[in-house]
């Protein structure tokens, strides 16, 4: 009996919308989370460099909203229902795997490397999709929310599953369907005049302050790629110059005043509802 007590504080059932804290500090486990999309954006980022087209801006943006959209479910799904118990390191663990495999073919996603990405997304895909339909098998409130959103995740995961047995072009129409489908179910939740539907929604969009640090700390990250980027690009010159050292600056400039834009302008306001 006092093992089976143990068993349930370290392995709890995901913690009822209802019983967000109001105020709570970024855990060192969401950090470690993060850290793990450093290296996708590190990877897509100098992909982008090698290749300033329209295709190339075109394909880093497409590749850049399916790796925000894995980091924005990953990062509610922690905030709204997460515990400090091991069930939520094992489960951001396994998310972490998936997102690093998705950085190994994220390079070449549009190419050679597609049906592993696919592969590494899928199985990110279904890891949320059990998460989120294990909220409302515990949480009878969230239910009418988690239901179709975890029908609807499951749907998209296996388009994704399916498009690595389609040729290209058409495997990558099966991922823009597949975000499409994800976005819509946003939209038809929001206008859902369900009265379950609709307390649930009001619940969870009350954006807390350690949902405002997550999104802080992804612009970090992103912004840290420019500093990266300067750094590599005056690294590669044998011989410095002057020219050299201003564009440099330049470039420290501009991440420096898009992190006073943000960090003045918009972080410190909580989202309108």
């Amino acid at each position: 009996m006092l093992e089976r007590i143990r068993f349930r504080r370290w392995w709890q059932p995901p913690r009822p919308a209802s019983n967000r804290p109001e105020e709570r500090r970024v855990t060192f486990l969401e950090l470690f989370y993060a850290l793990v999309y450093v290296v996708i954006i590190s990877v897509l980022s100098h992909a982008l460099a090698e290749q300033i087209t329209l295709t190339g801006i075109g394909t880093f943006v497409f590749l850049f909203i399916i790796v925000w959209w894995a980091w924005f479910n990953g990062a509610m799904y922690h905030d709204l229902h997460c515990n400090n118990d091991i069930r939520a390191r094992v489960f951001t663990f396994l998310q972490m795997f998936t997102v690093a495999a998705m950085a190994v073919f994220v390079h070449n996603a549009i190419g050679e490397g597609s049906v592993g990405f696919a592969l590494a997304y899928a199985a990110f895909h279904l890891i949320l999709t059990w998460l989120w339909w294990r909220t409302g098998v515990h949480d009878p409130n969230h239910r009418p929310l988690s239901q179709p959103y975890s029908r609807t995740f499951l749907i998209t995961s296996a388009l994704f599953i399916v498009s690595i047995f389609v040729p290209a072009p058409w495997r990558f129409v099966l991922w823009v369907l597949s975000l499409l489908i994800d976005l819509s179910l946003l939209s038809l939740l929001w206008i859902n005049t369900n009265t379950a539907i609709r307390e649930e929604i009001n619940r969870i969009v009350l954006i807390s302050p350690s949902a405002v640090e997550r999104f802080g700390l992804l612009i970090i990250i992103v912004l840290g790629e420019v500093i990266v980027g300067v750094v590599s690009g005056v690294a590669e010159h044998p011989h410095l110059s002057w020219q050299v050292g201003g564009i440099a600056a330049l470039g420290m400039m501009i991440a420096i005043g898009l992190w006073w834009i943000y960090f003045d302008f918009v972080a410190g306001r909580p989202p309108i509802p």
